[in-house]
């Protein structure tokens, strides 16, 4: 699918135009434990299909956002702490 960058959020992001009345197909091939594709009895892919609609869509990646921004958010204050702690013991050595 072709989807041009985003008319809202600039370039670095993409809109992918949806109806909001019609679900959406997420396709996956299923792989095996030895990361191979697995094959029905004719020899083609399965694939694995889920159907959701565009508001669900939404609400997860909504969803995943939120968590991914607080998994930096807490990232970044135990790193700030980590140099506090840090910055004393550092100045110490730089005295002595």
């Amino acid at each position: 699918m072709f989807v041009n960058e985003s008319r809202f959020k600039g370039a670095d992001f993409r809109d992918i135009p949806l109806l909001a009345n019609r679900e959406v197909w997420l396709r996956k091939t299923v792989m095996g434990p030895d990361g191979q594709p697995e094959l029905d009895e004719d020899g083609r892919t399965v694939k694995d299909t889920v159907k959701v609609m565009p508001a669900q869509l939404k609400e997860a990646v909504d969803a995943g956002r939120s968590r991914y921004l607080a998994e930096r958010a807490e990232h970044a204050r135990q790193a700030s702490r980590a140099a506090e702690h840090e910055a004393p013991r550092a100045q110490r050595s730089v005295e002595r």
